[in-house]
């Protein structure tokens, strides 16, 4: 059964697949013995050859780990994902729509890739983000991506603090904002009455 056409479930015992024609909610493991672990988020995009998917997974007590055959088979390095340990234990992101863009975040450090996990490209953001995370859409489409991304992160509120008064300063909330699919941030104070947890984007507009 192709991916996309069930729903996935991660789990401290793997990632699990719904099968729609099963009438008892058998649940197919898509991975082996990961005893000790939990997969804190699944990233899809389409695979090279457009016949299954690609998933990446941020790992609890592993460093994340990426399947190029739907599930089939996983591995935890990738040649052209060399910054991937980097991310080490925790983290989540999210794929978007059908296209193979991918982000992925883990405390101050994110992971963008345009080709379904297959590279990534490292970047660090201004400050510690939330994990508030949302994308503008293509004209038309509820789900692909335009390249415009938005996040929140904290950070103390002067630009031009001296690093030892950052340390002790309060942080606020900022709005970090891409136009060209994660590669450049920058970064915008929100209000004193607008201290955001999370972000939201009408996909109908």
């Amino acid at each position: 059964m192709p991916f996309r056409d069930g729903v996935a479930f991660p789990s401290d015992q793997g990632l699990h697949i719904f099968d729609r024609t099963s009438k008892n909610y058998t649940l197919t493991s898509a991975v082996g013995d990961m005893h000790n672990s939990i997969a804190l988020s699944a990233i899809i995009s389409p695979s090279k050859d457009g016949k299954t998917v690609n998933i990446v997974a941020n790992m609890w007590d592993w460093s994340p780990t990426v399947s190029f055959d739907g599930g089939a088979s996983w591995q935890a390095f990738w040649p052209n994902a060399s910054t991937m340990p980097a991310c080490g234990e925790g983290g989540g992101g999210m794929g978007m729509g059908t296209s193979p863009h991918q982000i992925m975040f883990h405390r101050s450090d994110y992971w963008v890739s345009a080709d379904g996990g297959e590279n990534f490209f490292h970047g660090t953001f201004e400050g510690v983000p939330s994990g508030a995370f949302d994308y503008v859409r293509t004209a038309g489409s509820r789900t692909e991506p335009s390249g415009v991304y938005f996040a929140l992160t904290h950070a103390p509120a002067a630009e031009d603090e001296d690093e030892e008064d950052k340390a002790h300063a309060v942080n606020v909330v900022w709005m970090a904002i891409s136009e060209d699919f994660g590669m450049n941030f920058t970064y915008h104070k929100m209000p004193a009455d607008v201290q955001a947890s999370d972000l939201i984007i009408d996909p109908t507009r």
